[in-house]
């Protein structure tokens, strides 16, 4: 089993290794002490000294950021300043502390970032929280997690493996804290999806599509024909179907039932199967992909 390495990734970036797992040679930091770890390169020269190499600091790769770096960070909170009791009575936060304090973190910062924006003058705390979690945190934690994957480069596999599960699982943690804030609602089951939470209202603002008590219903997109194969497209873009050529999914398993009942429409997957065999795209297609990016 390989050394850990984790112990070389500091807050300093005068502490030099040689021994990354790519060969370089270089500090892996959070400089500026805001939770984004860069790799600072360092090259040999002829006198055999160690030095800095050209890059300005400010400018080097990011390798680590969200919750993998407060792991990084937080994972001995013996040598850290914490706020937490364990950590003074010189303990150790367990990882579902550090998912707690290091949301409470992200809150307290999407809130200080979006305090001028007219939209949210009379937001009450509850409100905050809503967004917060339903329309914001996953998917920007998804993004950093994605990032933190760099370090996978420069680490052991050993350490990979002590890190990767701490970035996936709070994911989870996420996903649970997200559906205190949801209404009871008529995305359950199969249906409730960080994608449709996030479509469909984008389709609701836009006047596509309305909801009632008990369902939604789809009014169709302005000036265009094709009401239900415009809804069963979009359906198919939300639940990953992915057209095999011959009248099949080779996507994701299409939940075709409960969306049918969700939007009181019949045969939604045969219509979609219409939609990609038809001998042109849709014009209206375009309208729809523009959701989601």
């Amino acid at each position: 089993m390989e050394d850990s390495v984790l112990d070389k990734i500091t807050q300093h970036w005068e502490t030099v290794y040689d021994g990354w797992r790519n060969g370089v040679i270089g500090a892996i930091c959070d400089f500026e002490c805001n939770g984004i770890y860069r790799f600072i390169e360092y090259y040999v020269d002829k006198s055999g000294r160690v030095r800095l190499g050209d890059l300005e600091k400010e400018t080097s790769p990011v390798v680590c950021v969200g919750i993998a770096a407060y792991w990084l960070a937080h994972r001995k909170c013996e040598n850290r300043l914490l706020t937490s009791l364990k950590a003074h009575q010189g303990g150790q936060e367990t990882v579902r502390e550090m998912y707690e304090n290091y949301t409470e973190m992200r809150f307290r910062q999407y809130k200080d970032g979006h305090r001028d924006d007219a939209r949210m003058w009379d937001w009450e705390e509850s409100d905050w929280r809503k967004h917060f979690f339903c329309d914001f945190i996953i998917q920007n934690e998804t993004e950093l997690n994605t990032k933190s994957e760099t370090l996978f480069y420069y680490i052991p596999e050993s350490d990979t493996a002590r890190i990767r599960p701490v970035m996936e699982h709070y994911i989870d943690y996420l996903e649970k804290q997200r559906k205190k804030y949801l209404p009871p609602g008529k995305l359950v089951g199969v249906l409730d999806t960080l994608l449709a939470r996030t479509i469909f209202p984008k389709c609701i603002e836009k006047g596509w599509m309305h909801e009632t008590e008990s369902e939604y219903h789809w009014d169709g997109i302005e000036n265009c024909r094709g009401r239900i194969a415009q809804l069963a497209y979009l359906c198919g873009r939300i639940y990953g179907f992915k057209y095999d050529g011959s009248g099949g999914n080779k996507g994701t398993s299409f939940p075709g039932k409960e969306l049918d009942k969700l939007f009181g429409e019949k045969s939604l997957e045969k219509q979609l199967v219409q939609v990609y065999a038809a001998d042109k795209p849709q014009k209206w297609r375009t309208l729809i992909d523009e959701l989601f990016k």
